[in-house]
């Protein structure tokens, strides 16, 4: 069975790296994967104050809306908002396909 795969990129305020890196790291990759998600991948990358992560679900992109529609509504059970927009100041999300072979 396929996969689809999301790739997600965040614009963070400079200097607040480390605190979204803790607040993203206590919260989201469990409610990600306890709502049928696989994290990819996730760096962050300091320098220029990006953060960058990929998730996928098995299936089509109708499976992976689904799923995402499910972890929404958990997140929002567990009182998660969308980010502070003080931290937070872009986002980017597309689909993407490998070019390599999985290893």
């Amino acid at each position: 069975m396929s996969k689809t795969i999301q790739l997600r990129r965040y614009k963070l305020a400079q200097g607040r790296e480390d605190e979204f890196a803790k607040g993203w790291s206590s919260h989201i990759p469990a409610l990600r994967r306890e709502n049928g998600f696989t994290i990819e991948f996730a760096h962050l990358d300091r320098e220029n104050s990006v953060f960058t992560w990929a998730v996928s679900v098995r299936g089509d992109e109708a499976a992976f809306k689904r799923t995402e529609q499910q972890y929404y509504d958990a997140k929002i059970k567990a009182g998660l908002g969308n980010g502070d927009p003080k931290i937070l100041l872009h986002t980017s999300f597309s689909f993407v396909e490998p070019l390599l072979p999985e290893r």
